[in-house]
């Protein structure tokens, strides 16, 4: 899979993520946002360090599902051995919650993108009930 070139508002991502397919991984969610947000019209970059945060938030919460994944929401704790939540089940969480916070804000969520105006293609007349 081709990504696509760094734009000029795109993050410079390997000064953020060492891994390079974190790296791609990034790219792609920041495309995927953009145009989302590019396509509805409300893309600025005064978006730009939002998106940056979700797609980190992305990012984080995929790492952590892919151990919990393997090991499972509930360990024994190292000193006890009592069961008790992964630091990286309260890490994914901790990471859906602030994408999904993010998400809202930047009216990407299917709740909030309903709810969102269209910027218009074509500028308002008399005849669509504004005075000009």
């Amino acid at each position: 899979m081709m990504v696509p070139a760094l734009r000029d508002d795109e993050p410079d991502w390997p000064l953020l993520i060492t891994d390079g397919l974190e790296i791609q991984a990034a790219r792609q969610h920041w495309h995927v946002i953009t145009d989302e947000l590019q396509l509805a019209g409300r893309w600025t970059p005064a978006n730009a360090h939002a998106v940056k945060r979700l797609v980190l938030a992305r990012l984080a919460y995929d790492r952590a599902a892919r151990i919990v994944a393997e090991t499972g929401p509930i360990v024994p704790s190292p000193k006890t051995g009592v069961p008790q939540y992964s630091l990286h089940y309260v890490a994914m969480n901790a990471a859906a919650d602030q994408a999904l916070q993010l998400e809202g804000e930047l009216l990407l969520s299917p709740r909030k993108r309903g709810k969102a105006p269209m910027k218009s293609a074509k500028p308002a007349t008399r005849a669509d009930g504004m005075t000009l």
